[in-house]
């Protein structure tokens, strides 16, 4: 989890600028330990990678302002995200940092998150993050259920909860992020209400989803599907999330995008049918990383799906038989 960016400045003297967040002393020694350790796989840390990380961090950490280094504040020390609706504040997203969880904002009505974002993304601060937030907000009910793909921190499906919801499935590919969401479920004592589980734990239905350890459920589909990743992913995964999402009813929530990519997107889910509304939400995100592809406008498209044709539920089949080859 490096982040940061290099450049050399005019003559006499090139100058190298990273930022370093606050995990970034275990990718360091995990990036020496790729090369120093023969016959290690460069694309999966393995649990002796991230302990000795763990402990380098410990050791040593970053340290702000030095010659050459910039370290922007933990997301902690930046303070609460508070999310408004209908002119008052509806939630409020509380982070935490390796453990230190900062007081909450005020003794009052609003609804409240505690996240700890360091192993997964979704602390409240990033705009992708603030659209999904408003959307939840915005159309959550009592009683309804949501799917959080692409959960990272659990952030989305504990608001849900939150402001309202039953019940929330966060589906994540990365095992740290899992763990983390796991932590964060138990920080706001959602257990038996929030699950988090890994995209293999998923089996594919043509009626919405079914979770491989807990089959009694049957396939389910949500009242509420938000997806905050970008647009690769997020074009792969047309069918599923459209599936998941409960026909006619439902209200499917899509971020990560810039507005040139809404096009393509629009199309591609529409063959799983799905309708995306044309208006969009736009948030502009600043006082991130100078250069970082996380600057600038984002928006977020919702949809509605509707029954799926003959030909349409073909070519879904069509499409996972072909997924599942690739």
């Amino acid at each position: 989890r490096i982040r940061g960016w290099a450049s050399c400045s005019s003559p006499p003297l090139p100058r190298l600028q990273m930022a370093l967040y606050p995990r970034a002393a275990p990718s360091l020694l995990a990036a020496l330990l790729l090369v120093l350790i023969p016959g290690t796989n460069p694309f999966v840390l393995s649990p002796m990678h991230r302990a000795c990380g763990r402990a380098a961090q410990t050791a040593f950490p970053p340290r702000a302002h030095s010659a050459g280094l910039r370290v922007p504040p933990l997301a902690a020390s930046y303070g609460p995200i508070v999310i408004s609706h209908e002119g008052g504040d509806a939630l409020r997203i509380v982070p935490c940092s390796q453990g230190v969880q900062q007081e909450s904002a005020a003794e009052d009505a609003v609804a409240e998150v505690l996240i700890d974002a360091t192993d997964g993304w979704g602390d409240g601060h990033h705009a992708t993050t603030r659209l999904a937030l408003r959307f939840l907000v915005k159309h959550a009910r009592a009683g309804q259920t949501v799917l959080d793909y692409g959960t990272g921190s659990g952030v989305c499906g504990l608001a849900a909860i939150k402001v309202g919801c039953s019940e929330a499935l966060g589906v994540d590919i990365d095992d740290e992020a899992i763990d983390g969401a796991w932590e964060n479920v138990a920080r706001n004592n959602l257990q038996g209400k929030m699950t988090i589980c890994h995209t293999r734990e998923i089996i594919q239905d043509l009626d919405g989803i079914i979770l491989r350890d807990a089959p009694e459920k049957g396939t389910m589909q949500f009242d509420l599907v938000v997806a905050n990743i970008l647009i690769g992913p997020l074009m792969k995964l047309a069918p599923v999330l459209s599936l998941a999402l409960r026909q006619d009813t439902g209200r499917l929530c899509i971020t990560g995008l810039r507005e040139e990519q809404v096009p393509a997107l629009s199309a591609h889910y529409r063959r799983f049918g799905v309708e995306c509304d044309a208006e969009l939400a736009v948030e502009e995100h600043s006082n991130w990383r100078v250069g970082a592809e996380g600057e600038g406008k984002w928006v977020q498209v919702t949809a509605k799906r509707r029954a799926l044709t003959d030909e349409e539920r073909k070519a879904t089949l069509t499409y996972f038989s072909d997924a599942a080859v690739e």
